[in-house]
């Protein structure tokens, strides 16, 4: 004999055991909340297998190898030419992410930027990956592993800008 709960048009809070944990609808997203209902509760599962599984975070801290660690720069209209971006990152690390934030626009005729290293100065982001005329945030993503102690520079043309500021931030395990 097959059990029927009838569970189908529950409560849009649901609580696991008498003064238990609960999960909830909220705004179309499932959550999991506390027995007060006033902060997260933690949820625990099974490694993940599948293409559409949630992960743990044992399998996240394997999958990024570590602590993820950043180097930045800020950058104005009054920079000029190529510039350090921070510290040199040391040997056999992975380039998690690239990414150019304009707070204020540059408002040179078509100011440029590139980032990469010494030899490749395009290496980590194009001036084609990003646009200082428009205050925005540009990421790229590129598949990058230190082979020493490498020191990224930011190559930068004014073209007349008399205005402009940003950061880059350049993220690595």
């Amino acid at each position: 004999m097959s059990k029927r709960y009838g569970l189908t048009g529950l409560n849009g809070t649901v609580e696991l055991s008498k003064g238990g944990a609960k999960v909830k609808n909220s705004s179309g997203v499932i959550e999991a909340r506390n027995s007060a209902d006033d902060a997260y509760a933690i949820v625990r599962g099974a490694t993940a297998s599948g293409d559409n599984d949630l992960i743990t975070k044992a399998q996240f801290d394997a999958a990024i190898g570590g602590q993820v660690m950043y180097v930045s720069q800020a950058i104005t209209f009054e920079t000029s030419g190529t510039f350090n971006i921070g510290s040199a990152v040391a040997t056999a690390k992975r380039i998690l992410s690239v990414r150019v934030i304009v707070d204020t626009l540059f408002n040179g005729t078509t100011p440029t930027l590139e980032i990469g290293i010494t030899g490749t100065t395009d290496l980590l982001m194009a001036t084609t990956d990003n646009n200082l005329k428009l205050s925005d945030s540009y990421a790229k993503d590129p598949v990058y592993v230190t082979s020493g102690s490498t020191q990224f520079i930011g190559t930068y043309v004014a073209d007349s800008s008399s205005a402009g500021a940003g950061i880059i931030v350049i993220e690595y395990v």
